[in-house]
């Protein structure tokens, strides 16, 4: 009888743990925007440190342009429980994500000045990573007040460059 409820309890336990092992993907790694793979020149430089664990996203996107230097960094529970992070103003702003199918889902708000007037952006960037784990592609999809969603016509691809620092 006991090994019946021994059994019973490794399968509950396989069971909920393999969902993160079968994903296999580590999006660990720092990224640089590829401008030969973009429709148009305009964009800024863009540079993306990941450090994944089971448990954390660890990410770090740093954007420069002639305004300047931008950096978000975000600390993300895995399992899509929402937290906040710091902007560049040091507004704090909320965040969360979660890893399905291969896919992490980046959610988070962002202080923008958009027609004029300064508003919260809601953006949803799905990440792939190529099969050899050499590019990092983003769908950037956003909405804010009463507009809606809009989704950049082509992913951004990054190239691997190294490892963030701290890995």
């Amino acid at each position: 009888m006991i090994k019946i409820k021994e059994k019973i309890m490794l399968l509950s336990v396989l069971s909920f743990c393999y969902p993160l092992a079968a994903q296999g993907i580590d999006f660990s790694g720092k990224w640089q925007l590829n401008h030969e793979k973009l429709p148009s020149s305009d964009f800024p430089d863009i540079v993306i440190e990941i450090i994944q664990n089971e448990a954390v996203i660890d990410y770090t996107k740093t954007v420069t342009s002639s305004d300047g230097e931008f950096v978000t960094h975000m600390v993300l529970p895995l399992g899509g429980k929402e937290t906040t992070y710091k902007d560049y103003k040091n507004k704090e702003l909320k965040c969360s994500c979660v890893l399905e199918n291969g896919v992490l889902k980046i959610f988070y708000e962002s202080h923008q000045k958009r027609s004029g007037k300064w508003v919260i952006v809601n953006i949803e960037e799905e990440h792939t990573l190529s099969p050899d784990g050499k590019t990092l592609s983003i769908i950037h999809i956003e909405s804010w007040g009463n507009r809606p969603r809009g989704r950049w016509p082509n992913p951004m691809v990054f190239d691997k460059i190294g490892f963030p620092k701290s890995l």
